[in-house]
């Protein structure tokens, strides 16, 4: 079989393994530098509808108090303005001219600055108009003219001054090519406003989320700016990979954040593409994944995003032609973080090419393509691990994909606000959580299996009065430590359509109990379980396909299955040091478990969790290089 051919099979199989399916995005500029973040302008409604007492007590009390709790709650570096309407006139016929004109911007989009916001939140007043289409427009006025940037709009009505109106002021700003998301709140609104919001917020890439109390609307409040803030948490070490072998940068295991340029002119063209050297020694078996982050502005579908892991030698041939594993494709339907991911098993094994069986050095070549957004530079994650090579693999593979798990069964219910990404996914404990998903949106959470342990969840939305059973599609997938989607035993499908007036439910489990010898088996769905660490579960929503944007509440219930077994047993070094003890995921130790505790179990030494933490993840790295140079953190 000629090697074409054989790289061609490669990525049909990792494509079989690797595609998903969910929601996605538009293109945005360059990513913003580690650290920096997007800024946002809230604005904020003070009209006179404003002042009913439902909230309970004054809406603009609570609007105020939620303002008051988000800036508290922002990190330093979070660059924040605010804008209000409808201060300054009432909301007489006779007012009508000046009240439309009422838009004043209390703070410029800066570093926040807690007192000086808490100065200007205090002398807030509702009284007049609801300019929304003009606050739009000064808004985005008020933002940097280049970059992502965002807006967070909050109102418990509809428009009172059109024209312009606010949809078609949104999408005039999303024709003008700007790259700017309008994410909106509406707060105990009725369906008309609930339409007008949902459409500025689809019209930009944006969310739509409710709340129906003042307590509801500060939470809602800190998601929305979250999520304007950085849409998708990356991660990572600042590299620029190499044009060619030749010019490659070494990297060490550990996380690695690049930039990569544009994709190809044609679907099947070739984009950008970097490489990176790698050492390795005989018997260590490489982990890299490349993760591409979707742009901030969401789409439903795309032509074609794709992004291809290799591993080569110094000629840019395949280390690893034999071996499909070892090329990995991810192919973007709808737009999600999706990950390629290659495990090729040990150097030298049968699996690898003799010019490169000594393992050094190697080169990892990742490729971006695809005619969709091939002009928009997109942040890319690389991540590197090794695992040495074993004396005892423990427990033998399942032979086959198991039965579904019973769905777990529920508990009291504990609020867990979601990730916006593999890296910031909460740690949850078995048990039962409350939390919600905005049409279009995608979070993260994370279960930690240890060697010979199952994981089983269960998703519940209520029912939803007024909202259609053809409205949102909800779909759940399960992906590994090394952000490979796995394959579940399902009790349920894994995509509902969401909505009417029965709960409904789905449930699912994984696909075998987490074990070494997994990777030796024929069964693709098992080979995928042969790593211990954090599995995520992953919540995407789809766009209504009739009614305006809403916001899903779900319950979320997980737990594990089967006592922790013995793992593999690895081999010392040769100056005689002991192979890596087991360690806690860096993730986890930067937010802790749902419960606050951040307590951990034993994890393998290949394992990094859902990705290391900035500088926790390299000084892991640097202290274990130090210590055994094949050495790798979890």
């Amino acid at each position: 079989m000629s090697r074409i051919l054989r790289t061609v099979l490669g990525a049909l199989v990792v494509f079989a393994l690797f595609a998903a399916t969910a929601p996605g995005a538009l293109a945005v500029p360059p990513p913003a530098d580690e650290g920096e973040s997007t800024p946002v302008m809230v604005v904020l409604d003070a009209s006179g509808s404003m002042k009913q007492t439902d909230a309970p007590g004054p809406r603009i009390d609570a609007a105020k108090r939620a303002v008051t709790g988000l800036v508290a709650a922002l990190p330093a570096d979070a660059r924040v303005g605010l804008t209000v309407y409808g201060t300054s006139t009432g909301s007489g016929a006779g007012e009508k001219a000046a009240g439309c004109k009422d838009i004043k911007q209390l703070i410029p989009v800066q570093p926040v600055d807690r007192a000086a916001f808490g100065t200007a939140v205090a002398g807030i007043k509702a009284s007049g108009y609801t300019p929304i289409g003009r606050s739009l427009q000064e808004a985005a006025k008020a933002l940097p003219t280049e970059g992502p940037r965002s807006v967070v709009l909050v109102s418990d009505g509809e428009d009172t001054c059109a024209p312009p109106a606010p949809c078609d002021v949104a999408k005039q700003l999303k024709a003008a090519g700007t790259d700017l998301v309008v994410h909106t709140i509406g707060f105990k609104v009725g369906a008309a406003a609930r339409a007008q919001l949902s459409c500025i917020a689809a019209a930009t890439g944006g969310t739509f989320r409710e709340a129906s109390s003042g307590a509801a609307l500060g939470a809602v409040l800190e998601t929305q700016v979250q999520r304007a803030i950085k849409p998708y948490t990356a991660v990572g070490t600042p590299i620029r990979g190499g044009a060619d072998p030749a010019s490659a940068p070494t990297i060490r295991p550990g996380q690695y954040l690049d930039t990569y340029e544009k994709g190809s002119r044609t679907v099947a063209g070739r984009g950008t593409v970097k490489y990176y050297a790698i050492d390795l020694q005989p018997g260590d078996t490489p982990y890299v994944s490349a993760t591409l982050i979707p742009p901030a502005v969401r789409a439903e579908n795309i032509t074609a995003l794709v992004v291809r892991v290799t591993l080569v030698d110094a000629s840019d041939d395949d280390c690893t032609s034999g071996n499909a594993f070892a090329s990995a494709v991810a192919v973007f339907g709808k737009v999600v973080p999706q990950s390629a991911v290659i495990a090729p098993g040990p150097v030298g094994d049968k699996g690898w090419d003799e010019e490169c069986s000594d393992g050094r050095p190697v080169y990892v070549r990742v490729e971006r393509s695809g005619n969709t957004y091939n002009t928009a530079q997109l942040p890319m994650e690389i991540a590197f691990r090794i695992e040495p090579a074993i004396t005892s693999a423990g427990p033998a593979a399942v032979p086959a994909p198991l039965a579904a798990l019973p769905a777990p069964a529920e508990s009291a219910t504990r609020p867990v606000e979601a990730g916006f990404s593999f890296n910031d996914a909460p740690l949850l404990q078995p048990g039962s959580y409350a939390g919600s998903i905005g049409s279009g949106e995608t979070r993260f959470y994370r279960v930690r299996l240890g060697w010979g342990q199952r994981l089983a969840y269960q998703l519940v939305v209520p029912a939803q009065a007024g909202v259609g059973i053809q409205s949102a599609a909800l779909y759940v997938t399960l992906s590994s430590p090394l952000r490979a989607k796995v394959e579940q035993s399902s009790g349920t499908p894994t995509y509902q359509l969401i909505g009417g007036k029965e709960d409904q439910s789905m449930h699912g489990s994984t696909a075998a109990p987490v074990r070494w010898s997994n990777r030796e088996s024929s069964s693709s769905a098992i080979r995928l379980y042969s790593v211990d660490g954090d599995y995520f579960i992953v919540l995407d929503a789809s766009y209504p396909l009739a009614r305006p944007m809403f916001t899903m509440p779900f319950r979320l219930t997980v737990a594990t299955d089967g006592a922790v077994e013995p793992g593999p047993s690895y081999v010392t070094d040769p100056a005689g040091s002991a192979s890596p003890a087991p360690s806690a995921s860096p993730t986890a130790v930067a937010s802790g478990g749902a419960d606050g505790s951040g307590s951990q179990s034993g994890t393998s030494p290949v394992l990094w969790g859902g990705a290391a933490v900035g500088i926790l993840a390299v000084a892991a790295a640097v202290a274990g290089l130090a210590v055994r140079r094949r050495r790798r953190f979890s």
